[in-house]
Parts: structure tokens; sequence; C-alpha cells
């Protein structure tokens, strides 16, 4: 028998076995490394909601015994009232929103005068945008310049540096009208006011953020003057 090739079969598969389980406990190490981050990150992610949970109980009263998803419930119920308040707020002191925005209404009503019906549609446009220099006469302008609508009213409210305008305009046509001078449809004449009051509001800030870089100084020809070299200089002189 051949002794010492079993020998060294017998070392090499000890020496292989050894590998085989520092590789194992490799993989085990790392795998206990990711869970035991795993779970650091979940512990931080349950104390920012814990977190979070207790700053709306301290806000919404009579909520600290209250179950995490009631309490959820009743915190959306306070932030719709909120809401509906602010609205209501908007709608009855006319304050200007934090958005630009652009919003048309209509309404309609028929006046008979002698044998002929005149239908006069009302038609209410509100605008709230920064302030600008000519703002309303801007916007009056192109309101004026839809045909056959005229403006009877205007509100304006500020706060800050936002503004809110509120016009009511009309068109009036008689029944009378010939076929080829209809009556355009309701919700024709409510998309050409938004779209021209679009129009008019992209033209003004345009214009208005052109005038403020044409009035910015030049800091860079400022603290860097033109520099003029000897012979300029004697040739000027001369």
């Amino acid at each position: 028998m051949d002794f010492m090739g079993f020998r060294g079969g017998a070392g090499l598969y000890q020496s292989v076995g050894r590998r085989n389980g520092h590789v194992g406990g490799v993989a085990e190490v790392r795998a206990a490394l990711a869970l035991k981050s795993h779970s650091e990150a979940e512990r931080r992610r349950r104390e920012r909601i814990n977190s979070h949970l207790s700053t709306l109980r301290r806000l919404i009263p009579n909520t600290s015994k209250m179950e995490k998803a009631a309490l959820l419930a009743e915190v959306i119920s306070q932030l719709r009232q909120l809401q509906t308040a602010a609205a209501e707020v908007r709608r009855r002191w006319n304050v200007p929103s934090d958005i630009d925005e652009i919003t048309v209404e209509e309404g309609e009503r028929v006046e008979s005068s002698g044998s002929s019906s005149s239908t006069v549609r009302s038609i209410k446009a509100t605008i709230c945008c920064d302030d600008r220099p000519d703002l309303l006469a801007d916007l009056k302008k192109a309101l004026e310049s839809i045909l056959r609508l005229k403006t009877v009213s205007a509100e304006i409210s500020t706060v800050g540096c936002r503004i809110r305008f509120v016009f009511i305009l009309v068109t009036t046509r008689t029944s009378t009208t010939t076929s080829q001078e209809q009556e355009p449809a309701a919700g024709v004449i409510t998309r050409s006011v938004q779209q021209t009051l679009k129009c008019a509001l992209a033209r003004i800030s345009s214009s208005s953020s052109h005038r403020r870089r044409q009035n910015q100084p030049d800091f860079f020809s400022a603290r860097n003057p033109r520099r003029i070299s000897p012979l300029e200089s004697s040739s000027s002189s001369s």
C-alpha cells in the first residue's frame, strides 16, 4: 500500500476543507452584517414615524391615546376642513392665492326689449399672479381685444407682492343676427378668454424680466474697466 500517497491525499482534502470553511465563514459574517444594517435602518424608520405621529398628536386635540389609523384619519379630516375654510375665505374676501392661476366662469341670462330679445352672457374671469407695473391696463387691453366683449367691473386685492383680479365681462348679441353672425358656443367664449389671459400674462412676464435684466448694473464691466494701451493713449492725445 502506498502510504505516502494516502497521506498526501488526506492533506489535500484537509486543505480544501479549511479553505471551504473559511469561505463559508466570510459569507456568514457578511450576511450577519447585512441583517444588522437592515435592522438598524428599520429601527431608524420606526423612530421617525413615531416622532411624526407624536407631533400630530400634539397638534390635534384629544388624540393622545388614539391608534395610528384613527389618528391619520383625523388628520386628513382636519386638513380637508382647513382647505374648505381657506377656500371660503379666499372666495369671500378676494385674497390672492400663492400660485399663479386663471379661472373663467360663465353665466347667461336672456333679456327682452320690445319685439326682439337680446342674450346677455356674463363671464367672470379671475387672475392671481405677481404684481407688475401696468398689469391692470395690459389685462384690460387684452380682454378688450376679444370681439364683442366688454368689461363692466373689475375688483382688485393685493397681499404683499401677490395680486388678484376679478373681471366681470359681458357679450351682447340680439336674436335678429344673421346666420353668418351666430352667437358662439359658451365653451368657445370661455376658452377664448382663458387663452387670451394666459398669453397676456406670459407676454407681461417676459417683458418684465427683460426690463429687469436691462436695469441690472454690469458688475463685470465695472470691476474690469477697459485698459488703454500706450499706443492708443498717445494717438488720442495727439
